[in-house]
């Protein structure tokens, strides 16, 4: 045994010091046996590919100017004969690596003897590609063309004795020039491109070269082409982006060039066109400083926003630059917007924003029980920068619209607003509709992190999720809902100034009061106004939610200060701080508080199940019971008990749960499962059922239940 041992290592050092002499001297190493050397050096080294791929290529840099006569050229292009009989992905991989390598040592020290005999026999692999006879990469081909430089004429001498002299030149160019045509064909342009100027092919590409390449959005590429053709061809390569109304990229080349005697409405047309776009997203602040105080920009800003319909903002335009407002302006664009009238009366729209208010608003909310929320904020133009605070927060019912000012009401009378809000954020009784509403709750948590109104809510039915599509936003939904699109030009206003306009305080009111509506629309059942998308009304029961804010940036501070800490601790540490955590787990482990979690679980005790005759209707009320004690713990379906127990544990810093699943006989002949969840020492039993998956929901059931009614110690 150990013989073998000694006879292994002797032979792993012979084979180690083989490797390490085919990199130190190429002079005795032979083409195929190196590719070899390096075909499994890439294969079987140690980490990643990028890191392998630079250490063999700077060893291959140190090893090529040992290379036998007539240089490393030549012993570089014998490589890439062998590497054409090697398997993908490696044979591409490692001509890349030899033609890279090459490409980095210094051309003038190479001798002009190898720098010609690699030529010619670069130019020989590349006219048994171009006719078929040899398959190899397009972009290890242009390497190869480029690396050895390899012209025309090279391609000419390198042609097959058997054609005549007089045919070759020919002969080579239409090789050449087919290649070309197959590789524009197939729409690799860069290839085609690079190869056009290789070798001077100026006047051998379609005259559509020019329009394909513009189509098929390869500006760049384009460019390339039309700087080496000369200005000529960059004048219709940026007349071409013009008439596709690429203005932006058309004026980048105008520039670049210095073509604005040739084109002097380049800049305009580009102006115009981010204007438009940005007029299309109500950005409205940032369409005008785009304007740059430019006359003839802002009359068009004021053309585009009669166009959008929105009249107060063209009349603000015109006076803030000291113009006259057009007399006959554009006709506004036929959309049909839902308008707040439709909904509830402008008198109904109520601004709070002091502790009179706030105390009526309070006691109004114990009477609704349900309410549409949204919420907007000042839009940041700074490119990185995060959203800004909150603020405004609206809140809707059937009847009117209460728009909360959060900035001023946070700062005079923070209490107060906390304890208003609360009655509706905390309120298990008032269903909460919103339109990708964590969202809004993250971002008044952020906001607002002194309130404690917004650490959790509960009972929330997000109607992106309820409809199922979140194409067009909420304006889309509203159109499928309610016939009718929302007027979206107000969404990029400045909301931190105050007083707010008139048509900033309608579209604030709308965006919650809809909600409403389209609740009332997908629930109901189809009436007049009805479509295809309506649904019973027990159905979107099972989609209210709760969302706990605040356990979740806790939970992720937590995990970061964690990370943290451990970074700089030493092992001991670490290990002493896991003992001390171990010992003090029973005196943390403390029932959650934030969606009355107690008088929920603690209520699905009275549930119980009768006896019943029939095993379908037995099955039927389990399902009923777990649906129920879902709705209690404001889960949208039975599945998320189990992270609802895995969230528990979380908080509670106990391992766990672990689920142990057992197959047990049931009535006749039939095989029913059965589960137990162990949280430390703890177990407990759930129901037998006749999936695994629904025997690990009635044991995670079990355990919220008992869960709920433990108190520390």
């Amino acid at each position: 045994m150990e013989t073998k041992s000694i006879s292994t290592g002797a032979q792993f050092s012979e084979e180690r010091s083989m490797v390490l002499h085919a990199f130190a001297d190429l002079k005795h190493t032979s083409p195929l046996f190196f590719v070899g050397i390096l075909k499994q050096s890439y294969i079987y080294g140690k980490g990643k590919a990028v890191m392998k791929f630079q250490t063999l290529r700077r060893q291959v840099m140190e090893a090529l100017p040992s290379a036998p006569s007539p240089g490393p050229s030549t012993y570089v292009m014998h490589c890439l004969n062998v590497l054409l009989l090697v398997d993908a992905p490696y044979g591409e991989g490692l001509s890349h690596l030899l033609t890279s390598a090459l490409s980095s040592l210094d051309k003038l020290n190479r001798p002009l003897a190898d720098a010609a005999e690699a030529r010619k026999l670069a130019a020989q692999l590349f006219n048994r590609v171009v006719v078929g006879s040899v398959n190899l990469e397009e972009r290890i081909l242009i390497k190869v063309a480029t690396v050895f430089d390899v012209g025309l004429d090279d391609l000419v001498e390198a042609l097959y004795s058997s054609t005549l002299e007089s045919e070759k030149p020919v002969k080579a160019k239409i090789n050449v020039e087919a290649f070309i045509l197959k590789l524009i064909r197939s729409r690799n342009y860069s290839s085609a491109v690079a190869l056009l100027k290789q070798f001077s092919l100026q006047h051998s590409t379609p005259h559509e070269f020019l329009d394909t390449m513009i189509h098929d959005n390869q500006v760049e590429v384009a460019e390339q082409w039309a700087s080496y053709m000369g200005k000529d061809m960059i004048c219709s390569l940026v007349q071409h982006l013009n008439n596709m109304k690429m203005f932006k990229k058309a004026y980048n080349i105008v520039n670049k060039y210095k073509l604005k005697q040739e084109f002097p409405d380049s800049y305009y047309h580009y102006k115009r066109s981010k204007l438009k776009k940005l007029a299309r997203k109500a950005c409205w602040d940032i369409a005008e400083m785009t304007a740059n105080d430019d006359t003839q920009l802002i009359q068009y800003l004021v053309a585009l926003a009669f166009e959008m319909g929105d009249e107060e903002k063209a009349t603000d335009i015109c006076q803030r630059h000291s113009l006259t407002i057009p007399s006959c302006p554009v006709k506004a664009i036929e959309n049909h917007y839902l308008q707040l009238s439709d909904f509830i009366s402008e008198e109904n729209v109520i601004w709070v924003d002091t502790v009179d208010e706030l105390v009526s608003a309070a006691k109004y909310f114990t009477e609704v029980k349900v309410v549409g929320i949204d919420c907007e904020w000042r839009p940041n133009y700074m490119k990185g920068a995060g959203p800004s605070k909150v603020s405004i927060l609206q809140i809707a019912t059937a009847e009117k619209v209460l728009i909360f000012d959060l900035v001023g009401l946070s700062q005079t009378v923070p209490h107060v607003l906390d304890t208003c809000l609360k009655e509706v954020f905390h309120s298990p009784n008032i269903l909460k509709l919103g339109y990708a509403f964590h969202n809004d709750l993250d971002q008044l948590f952020q906001s607002y992190r002194e309130l404690e109104c917004f650490h959790f809510c509960e009972g929330i039915l997000d109607l992106q999720k309820l409809h199922g599509s979140s194409k067009g936003g909420l304006s889309g939904l509203t159109k499928t809902a309610l016939g009718g699109h929302l007027n979206k030009t107000r969404r990029m206003s400045n909301w931190e100034h105050r007083p707010l306009t008139l048509s900033q305080l309608h579209y604030a009111a709308l965006d919650a009061a809809v909600l409403i509506a389209i609740f009332n629309i997908l629930c109901d059942e189809p009436s007049s106004h009805g479509s295809a998308g309506t649904q019973h009304k027990s159905h979107w029961k099972s989609h209210v939610t709760c969302c706990r804010t605040y356990m979740k940036h806790k939970k992720n501070s937590e995990t970061h200060h964690q990370k943290a800490d451990l970074a700089g601790a030493s092992i001991g540490e670490v290990v002493d701080d896991q003992v001390s955590k171990m010992s003090m787990k029973q005196c943390e482990f403390v029932p959650r508080t934030d969606c009355n979690f107690n008088t929920m679980v603690a209520s699905i005790s009275d549930l119980r199940i009768p006896i019943c005759c029939n095993s379908d209707t037995e099955h039927a009320l389990e399902e009923d019971l777990v649906y129920t004690s879902c709705e209690l713990l404001g889960l949208a379906k039975p599945g998320l008990l189990k992270s609802e127990l895995q969230h528990y544990t979380q908080i509670a810093d106990i391992p766990g749960p672990i689920y142990t699943v057992s197959k047990i006989a049931g009535p006749g002949n039939t095989m029913l499962f059965q589960c137990i969840v162990t949280l430390e020492s703890r177990r407990y039993y759930g129901r037998s059922a006749p999936t695994k998956k629904a025997a690990e929901i009635w044991a995670a059931l079990d355990a919220l239940y008992h869960l709920g009614r433990l108190r520390c110690p």
